[in-house]
């Protein structure tokens, strides 16, 4: 079983993967448009040829990117599925909520654009700070069973 840190560190992971294809995406238009706007003679061969080359390249990775890859769509729906699975809950939403969690807006778009339906995105990740409880007085627990025997 995936425990929920795990489960927020790979929500994280697959986030950032496909946040770091847009940022490839912006630098290849941002280099093409330098090339459209620079001085050099539109009919030079060598500017046509980085031109061209530049756009074939951009739609390329475009194409693949956005219309997000089958393979880590097939990963986000596993994750999920073994989520809901194994913590015996119906929503994506009522397992993020009930273990203090929240998904990077990345990772919950993905998950929308497959059929979970996700509102709880944010930093939130289940840390002592993030849990919602008035008084800690209310947790008792022996520190040095889960690590903290010098505490």
């Amino acid at each position: 079983m995936i425990g929920t840190g795990s489960y927020r560190y790979a929500t994280e992971i697959i986030g950032e993967s496909q946040d770091l294809g847009d940022l490839a995406l912006d630098g290849l238009l941002c280099q093409r448009d330098r090339l459209f706007e620079s001085n050099i003679n539109p009919r030079e061969r060598f500017r046509r040829e980085l031109f061209a080359s530049l756009s074939a390249t951009y739609g390329l990775i475009a194409q693949k990117h956005i219309r997000a890859n089958p393979v880590m769509l097939k990963m986000v729906k596993a994750l999920n599925d073994h989520v809901l699975t194994e913590y015996d809950f119906l929503t994506l939403d009522e397992f993020l909520s009930s273990n203090y969690i929240e998904v990077p807006p990345t990772y919950g778009a993905l998950s929308r654009f497959i059929g979970y339906a996700v509102t709880e995105e944010g930093d939130k990740n289940g840390s002592y700070e993030d849990i919602d409880i008035d008084t800690w007085d209310i947790v008792n627990t022996d520190w040095d069973k889960i690590g903290w025997e010098n505490f």
